[in-house]
């Protein structure tokens, strides 16, 4: 009984350290929140206000891939799949980080984050990750990075 109870309090303690994560545009099944300044290609964890989310801010769980001083560069490129539409091609310090999409899964329109290329400004990070029907900077731009806070993965 008093293994049971043991195991009880820690799984109380546990689960609500931990935020489980439900895309498949990470490579993580829960994380939490990890002390340290960002650097790319960290986790990390925002609230999303978007008119695509919803009503109400969700918190997203991505990946910091540009950040502040790096070279983010997009290029237009005409739809394959719908034409008369147009879609973008963004690349970090030549890197490339992913490309838009004219619709969504659900047929919704998507409009690309109409960056000129240039260093991202300070205080701001391009986050994305390399799933491509993810819904990252592609489309909502870039984020205050004093806005995001650093995860790691636990599973």
């Amino acid at each position: 009984m008093t293994m049971v109870c043991a195991i009880a309090v820690l799984v109380w303690w546990a689960l609500p350290q931990l935020v489980w994560v439900r895309s498949p545009s990470i490579d993580a099944l829960a994380v939490r929140p990890s002390p340290g300044t960002i650097v790319r290609h960290d986790l990390v964890m925002f609230q999303l206000r978007h008119p695509l989310a919803g009503r109400l801010p969700v918190n997203v769980t991505k990946y910091a891939l540009c950040l502040p001083g790096d070279d983010l560069a997009s290029f237009t490129l005409r739809s394959e799949r719908f034409p008369g539409r147009t879609e973008a091609a963004f690349f970090c310090n030549g890197i490339l980080l992913g490309v838009s999409k004219a619709y969504g899964r659900q047929g919704q329109r998507l409009d690309y984050f109409p960056w000129k290329s240039g260093p991202i400004p300070e205080g701001q990070a391009y986050i994305g990750s390399s799933y491509k029907d993810g819904f990252d900077s592609r489309y909502f731009g870039l984020v205050p990075i004093a806005k995001l806070v650093r995860m790691e993965r636990v599973l």
